[in-house]
């Protein structure tokens, strides 16, 4: 889609039941935000400064 002007004519998506059961039903936690660790998986925390703690975890991370 980020090589063609416009949307696409067909859906670029077709979720599953089991997310779209996710979607209507999200778990309960107290995470409030997310990010990558890094090796494919995520980390989550529950206030700013603990999310911004691991974003620079995941920035010292990244090669360029």
């Amino acid at each position: 889609t980020y090589t063609r002007k416009g949307l696409p004519k067909t859906p670029i998506c077709n979720p599953g039941l089991l997310s779209l059961n996710a979607a209507i039903n999200p778990a309960k936690t107290q995470y409030l935000f997310f990010v990558s660790d890094g090796l494919g998986g995520h980390r989550f925390s529950t206030n700013l400064k603990e999310h911004t703690k691991n974003i620079k975890l995941w920035k010292s991370m990244k090669t360029y």
